[in-house]
């Protein structure tokens, strides 16, 4: 497996801060090996702190990650802010 991290703004600031990386985890499938169906729970904040478009961007990225799971995978969808909330227990895609 690899992992890809690559940095949101392509320059990095000497003063303290956030600094936010797309962090990507690629595979190779071993020829002719078995795909094993995937398992997956997604945990999204739902607090105040994901505003200014960062919760429309997480719900994107999921419902994006949910299209790609094979038909055998099953998902499961978790939301917090100062309680967390099971919106979807582990479901086939």
């Amino acid at each position: 497996m690899n992992i890809v991290l690559d940095p949101i703004k392509h320059a990095v600031s000497a003063e303290p801060g956030e600094f936010h990386v797309l962090v990507r985890l690629q595979s190779t499938p071993d020829a002719g090996a078995a795909r094993t169906p995937l398992n997956l729970a997604l945990v999204i904040d739902h607090s105040g702190s994901m505003g200014d478009g960062k919760l429309e961007e997480a719900k994107r990225c999921a419902i994006d990650l949910v299209g790609r799971m094979a038909d055998d995978d099953q998902v499961a969808v978790v939301i917090y802010d100062s309680n967390v909330h099971t919106l979807l227990p582990l479901t086939p895609v």
